[in-house]
């Protein structure tokens, strides 16, 4: 314990969460670390364009982040940029916070570590990440307005991002890698009632390519295994 910093509080994170509780216990006269592994932001700092967050149109999602971490930083926060190895907690509630770099000690650690969306796997998905390619049909719709929108899987989850995307995009293609939906059948009939969704059924997707957006589609038959390759306008799905 004498080798570690000591701190009022301890934020693993600085993501949005991560951010905010850092500044307010930092506006509450604590003295508060944030420890980041990465880059500010989490996940929103994967996104190009962050267009919803309410005050700051049109901003990058890694520009969106850091201005909430210097945000915190502005109130008193200090940030580590490292990774942490371990976290204790000893008899009398002090937790400790081993770093590849630094050991830290707070009576208080919140954990805003966030959470990494479950990727498809095909070839260009991360190359394209919010270029294109999402994980979020509630946050990033507005943007695929009136283009056509492909989404990958057939469970509860997906039909609802396809529900959702049918009332804001030209066309909706689900991509099933089976022969049929795993979504209760309920779903799977609203779903398909509506005039501008499709399937394409026992296929997956392989890859995609463009130039700054999405240009190039590949799919594979999973029954045949044969691969064909659809093009579209850049900046039209």
């Amino acid at each position: 314990m004498d080798s570690a910093r000591e701190f009022d509080a301890i934020v693993i994170g600085g993501g949005p969460a991560g951010s905010a509780a850092g500044l307010y216990a930092a506006r509450a006269s604590l003295q508060v670390l944030v420890i980041e592994q990465g880059m500010p932001g989490g996940q929103i700092a994967t996104t190009d364009i962050v267009d919803n967050y309410p005050g700051i149109p049109n901003i990058t999602g890694a520009e969106l982040g850091q201005k909430m971490l210097d945000h915190a930083e502005s109130a008193g926060v200090e940030v580590a940029y490292a990774m942490v190895l371990a976290v204790d907690r000893s008899e009398d509630g002090i937790f400790t916070v081993k770093t590849d770099s630094e050991t830290y000690a707070a009576p208080v650690l919140i954990m805003a570590t966030g959470a990494v969306p479950r990727t498809a796997g095909f070839t260009g998905e991360d190359t394209f990440r919010g270029r294109g390619v999402s994980y979020c049909a509630t946050c990033d719709g507005m943007f695929y307005r009136n283009k056509k929108v492909f989404v990958v899987g057939g469970g509860n989850s997906a039909c609802e991002e396809g529900l959702y995307l049918a009332h804001i995009a030209d066309e909706v293609v689900m991509v099933l890698r089976r022969d049929e939906f795993r979504a209760p059948q309920g779903r799977v009939d609203k779903l398909l009632a509506c005039d501008n969704v499709s399937v394409k059924y026992s296929t997956s997707i392989d890859s995609v390519e463009g130039g700054h957006l999405i240009s190039r589609i590949a799919f594979r038959d999973n029954v045949s295994g044969e691969t064909y390759v659809e093009e579209y306008p850049e900046g039209s799905v």
